[in-house]
């Protein structure tokens, strides 16, 4: 009897199964490559874009609507979702979310900045570390330490991040400059994904560990150790060199009439990123001479790309 219900039952499902083979079938596009550029002849830009990626497998976008597909929902009816860039998975800050940015309205800057990532990126940006896309767009900021700032680039999960620059009138040195930018964005996230904390710290330590004559170890009244990075505010007051490479930054985060402040761990390291793949060796020897500090954090990161990117 046990037997002959069991049967019962999957011939009541089969015939259930066999009915539903009229209901219609609607595609997941679980496998659709978004980042997918179609040419269009008839547009300069959006056939430069088009022979980059053909040539280089490489997107550049402009806009962060990669496109939309018809959906149902429960009831059948249809919809159409879109698919966007959404940032929020940061590869290269510690507090995505702070990143604001504007699309870009001038098309001629979009178009520069295209042939710059073409001429001057992707031919020297290592395979391993470039990202999904590079969305080129008018304004990029972030707040760093209370304010509000203009950053060149930000890399995130899908995309990279790139704010226009004025590209026709930079001569070829500030090109190589700004491209420098953008390819340590895609090397620093690809770095701290294989280097291990004591590797990092060994550059980190070199500026948080520096003792240097005339300035004070303690924040005075509190018997705490100076802080070197961030919030660090060096006082003019108390004889600090102006020279942000005394203390092995290339840049101060702000100068007032009474400290400088200085940058954060990241701005520091892909400071150096930049420096190693826009520079000769041989003119940062000369360059920063005179900066011992500055050209033994410079070995550290060369070590390390060597190691990490180069090599592999």
């Amino acid at each position: 009897m046990k037997i002959k219900l069991i049967y019962g039952l999957i011939a009541c499902l089969w015939l259930v199964s066999c009915d539903k083979k009229e209901d219609r079938v609607e595609p997941s596009n679980a496998d659709k490559n978004w980042f997918e550029i179609k040419d269009n002849p008839s547009d300069e830009l959006d056939h430069l874009i088009y022979q980059v990626y053909k040539e280089t497998g490489v997107s550049i976008l402009y806009n962060d609507t990669l496109g939309y597909e018809t959906r149902y929902d429960g009831y059948g009816n249809p919809y159409l979702r879109y698919e966007k860039i959404r940032l929020g998975y940061a590869l290269m800050y510690s507090a995505p979310g702070t990143q604001k940015y504007k699309l870009a309205t001038d098309r001629q800057g979009v178009l520069e900045m295209v042939q710059l990532i073409n001429d001057y990126v992707l031919p020297v940006m290592p395979p391993v570390a470039l990202p999904m896309s590079y969305l080129v767009v008018g304004e990029l900021t972030e707040t760093q330490q209370g304010a509000t700032v203009s950053i060149p680039v930000y890399r995130d999960i899908t995309t990279t991040l790139v704010r226009i620059d004025t590209v026709e009138r930079m001569s070829e040195g500030e090109k190589v400059i700004a491209a420098a930018k953008i390819i340590g964005g895609g090397v620093y996230s690809y770095l701290v994904r294989y280097l291990t904390a004591k590797e990092l710290n060994e550059f980190y330590d070199i500026t948080n560990f520096l003792t240097v004559p005339g300035l004070s170890d303690n924040v005075p009244g509190s018997g705490a150790k100076y802080p070197r990075y961030a919030t660090a505010s060096y006082q003019v007051s108390k004889g600090v060199s102006p020279n942000p490479e005394t203390y092995g930054f290339l840049y101060w985060f702000s100068v007032t009439s009474t400290t400088y402040r200085s940058i954060r761990e990241i701005d520091d390291f892909m400071s150096y990123i930049a420096l190693f793949f826009s520079t000769e060796e041989a003119e940062v020897q000369e360059r920063y001479k005179n900066f011992p500090v500055v050209l033994k954090k410079y070995e550290v990161v060369k070590k390390m790309i060597e190691k990490v990117v180069i090599s592999i």
